[in-house]
């Protein structure tokens, strides 16, 4: 940084020494933030970085821990917004049902061939009859997503939920009317207009299977949707359908028309993708002209080369994200897009990853007027969704059998299993990963790392005083100075600032825990809540070491309920930021 004196050169040199002393966890080997090449060495003066202009105000429903009073309005698109009955810009947060209608194996821990919904059926039928398996899937379907799920999304701040459907609870291969879908989605829309949560309906089983993998329950793992033209007559009939339904209900957010069409090695089908939307398209305005359709691009959702021009006037386009770079990079071509077709984006689906990758995936969409769709709500025996399912004795035989690595459970061991496995489905009997869920939103009471910075870049996200990120560890594209060993700020320079994104659950008083370190006496910060300095400056003494940690308090720092802008300024440059804690 430009302007360190010489003791805190010698300080940083006895880091490197006593970098053992941080903390020692590992970054792991998915989350990857931004890991473009170092910008330019220059230690003069930082030229503002392009940076996406600060969203406008936003409004979502409050997180209810009853049941609201207001009804849910109709959401549509206004250029690249998505905006409610009053024309007020809405940032979608949610959080997808996966497993619900669509089981897949690994979200029930299953490993091997038993990974999509028919295989899953297919093994409750061979472990306890058919007879079983029917009362079986009613009870999953019934714990699986209630009320109580609902509510408690909607108290976490979520404002919608995108729910995966299989094509045969609504319609036959043969074209035949069914009801169960329906029913089930009836009491899934009277929680949502109770707790003020939007829906989603992505179609992630279509009739032959539009990916040709386990997510789409497809036979045999090639997409019979585009060869056999009679599942795409299907596909056009059952949206046809759903939205004669749902026209009517402004619960309905919209409809996510085909879930990841055709992976990368189908490209030969991408030339179908877009007509078959218009036909879908069609059909929906045919007889529901003001709900929204998303329309995801092929690949895994990515690959958008086949939309050549807006596809309706009320439309969204839909990416996924997993495992990949948190920066601008990683959606600029999806910017690029959306900005030249004046279409809104949302990332339906992101996920699998940790607290830190989440918090940088929200942070970045919504820098971006970006709406957001976590995976998943549920999943067995997980610490990286939102709600963990216990996983009950005898679960592990019947998983070691599903591998084709253990022998076959008696039916009445089976039973005994399976009818604890149902009883855990159910929302009170899970436990929440409230450090998943606080991640999505920098909610507080809570922790928020030092490294956990916006998107808006200099002047707007952060100061730096140069343009080197010295700490090198993760966003190198940015200045601030973010190391490894866990990663903490560091090289912290008088004048410099942070602005951290906070969401306080409640009206309350806070006392914030600031983890700093220090090789020399001398440092100094402050901090201003939405612009306006907060509590006393605190001043950092030596800890003996860059990264030997302790804690300061502020306490009786009032904190309203909702969205705020916590602003960490440098006095005096001699310490490094690791985390605040609100409690």
């Amino acid at each position: 940084m430009s302007g360190m004196a010489f003791p805190r050169w010698i300080g940083w040199l006895f880091c490197i020494l006593l970098a053992s002393c941080g903390r020692n966890e590992s970054t792991p080997a998915s989350v990857s933030l931004d890991p473009a090449p170092a910008p330019p060495s220059s230690t003069t003066e930082k030229t503002p970085p392009e940076a996406a202009p600060a969203p406008a105000p936003a409004v979502t429903p409050p997180p209810p821990a009853e049941a609201a009073s207001q009804p849910l309005g109709l959401l549509h698109t206004s250029g690249r917004d998505i905006v409610d009955d009053q024309g007020r810009k809405v940032i979608l947060r949610g959080v997808n049902l996966g497993g619900w209608l669509v089981p897949e194996g690994y979200l029930l821990s299953f490993k091997g061939n038993v990974d999509r919904p028919s295989r899953i059926e297919a093994l409750i039928v061979d472990l306890a009859g058919e007879d079983y398996a029917k009362t079986f899937w009613a009870a999953y379907r019934q714990n699986y997503t209630s009320e109580d799920d609902i509510k408690a999304i909607a108290a976490a701040g979520f404002n919608h939920v995108r729910v995966p459907l299989h094509y045969r609870f609504f319609l036959s291969d043969k074209g035949e009317d069914r009801e169960e879908g329906f029913q089930l989605l009836d009491h899934l829309l009277e929680w949502c207009d109770k707790y003020r949560v939007w829906v989603v309906l992505d179609l992630h089983c279509a009739h032959g299977g539009q990916t040709g993998a386990n997510i789409d329950d497809s036979v045999k793992n090639t997409p019979e949707l585009w060869i056999d033209p009679a599942n795409q007559k299907l596909t056009v009939q059952l949206w046809s359908r759903i939205a004669a339904r749902y026209h009517d209900r402004p619960a309905i957010l919209g409809y996510d028309l085909l879930n990841e069409p055709l992976k990368p090695e189908f490209s030969k089908y991408h030339a179908q993708l877009a007509p078959l939307y218009r036909k879908i398209i069609a059909a929906i305005r045919a007889v529901d002209k003001k709900h929204i359709v998303f329309l995801e691009g092929a690949s895994w959702a990515n690959n958008f080369k086949s939309f050549p021009e807006p596809f309706d006037p009320n439309a969204v386009y839909s990416f996924h994200k997993y495992s990949s770079e948190v920066g601008l990079s990683g959606i600029q071509e999806y910017l690029t897009l959306g900005g030249r077709h004046n279409v809104p984006l949302w990332c339906g689906e992101f996920g699998e990853n940790t607290p830190l990758w989440y918090s940088q995936c929200t942070q970045l969409f919504e820098d971006n007027s970006t709406g957001w769709c976590f995976w998943p709500w549920k999943k067995l025996q997980s610490d990286n969704g939102c709600v963990s399912i216990m996983m009950p004795k005898g679960y592990r035989k019947i998983m070691a059998y599903a591998k084709g690595v253990g022998s076959k459970p008696e039916p009445a061991e089976a039973i005994a299993t399976l009818d604890a496995f149902l009883d855990n489905l159910k929302f009170a009997k899970c436990e929440r990963n409230d450090n998943v869920i606080n991640s999505l939103f920098g909610a507080i009471p809570g922790t928020i790392e030092a490294e956990d910075i916006g998107f808006h870049g200099e002047g707007v996200s952060y100061h730096d005083l140069d343009v080197k990120n010295e700490g090198k560890a993760i966003r190198i594209r940015d200045g601030v100075d973010i190391e490894p060993s866990g990663f903490n700020v560091g090289w912290m320079d008088d004048g410099e600032w942070i602005v951290y994104r906070i969401v306080s659950r409640e009206t309350r008083d806070y006392t914030i825990s600031f983890r700093v370190a220090s090789f020399i006496d001398g440092g100094k910060f402050s901090i201003e809540l939405d612009g306006k300095p907060v509590g006393i400056p605190l001043d950092v003494p030596s800890t003996g070491g860059w990264h030997r940690w302790t804690t300061l308090s502020m306490p009786k720092i009032s904190i309203p309920v909702g969205v705020h802008q916590l602003k960490f300024i440098v006095i005096s440059e001699g310490l490094n930021l690791d985390s605040m804690t609100f409690e």
